[in-house]
Formats: C-alpha cells, sequence, structure tokens
C-alpha cells in the first residue's frame, strides 16, 4: 500500500500533511478486518465491506478537488 499512496502523495493526489506509513497501516488493517469480521454470507459482501472501509480512510487523506474513483455493483 505504502508505494501506492508515496505515488499519490508525489502526484498531490494526497493531503501534505497525511503520514503515508500510518495511512498504509491503517489500510492494511481494515482490510484484514473486512475479511476476519464474521457477519459476512458471501465474498461480495467482503468487498463491499473493505470499499466502505477504504473510502471513509482515504476521503480524509485526498486532496480537496481529488476523488476516490470505484465501481459500486
Amino acid at each position: 500500500m505504502e508505494p501506492v499512496l508515496l505515488a499519490m502523495q508525489a502526484q498531490g493526489r494526497l493531503r501534505p500533511e497525511v503520514n503515508v506509513a500510518g495511512l498504509s497501516a491503517l489500510l492494511v488493517d481494515a482490510c484484514l478486518l473486512a475479511l476476519l469480521h464474521g457477519g459476512h454470507r458471501d465474498q461480495r459482501e467482503v468487498l463491499r465491506d473493505w470499499q466502505d472501509r477504504f473510502s471513509l480512510l482515504m476521503s480524509g487523506a485526498l486532496a480537496p478537488g481529488a476523488a476516490v474513483e470505484g465501481r459500486r455493483d
């Protein structure tokens, strides 16, 4: 995760004050929590849970005007 976030920071897509190492750790933890959560019925729910967590974390880290682009099924 960290190399991708560093590239985004170099492109100006992240807020300058974002701690890339911390955000990277949070995103990995959020992914693990989504996978380990026991309430999912299928893989689609796991993916939806991960997308929701990812979007929430990234919404605070993105520079104004940048957007998280993704597909919602």
